[in-house]
């Protein structure tokens, strides 16, 4: 609970002016160290018995990026 109270606390300390890096960001507050989503899943899918994301596909950045762009500018 301390770490969640901590937490708290520092998220609203960086958030005082409107141009905060902190602002539109997601945060998840642990116990331990810095945690990699994708990483997590990946060992969890492994461990059900099921072939990992890694080698199911894999796009090039650069496409995924452009793909992004155009989304963000038609939306």
């Amino acid at each position: 609970m301390d770490n969640y109270c901590h937490g708290l606390i520092c998220g609203a300390d960086s958030m005082q002016s409107a141009e905060s890096p902190s602002l539109g960001k997601f945060y998840i507050i642990t116990n331990g160290g810095e945690q990699y989503f994708w990483k997590i899943m990946d060992e969890a899918i492994i461990g059900m018995g099921f072939t990992a994301l890694k080698d199911k596909f894999h796009l090039p950045t650069a496409l995924l990026m452009t793909i992004a762009y155009i989304c963000d500018f038609l939306g």
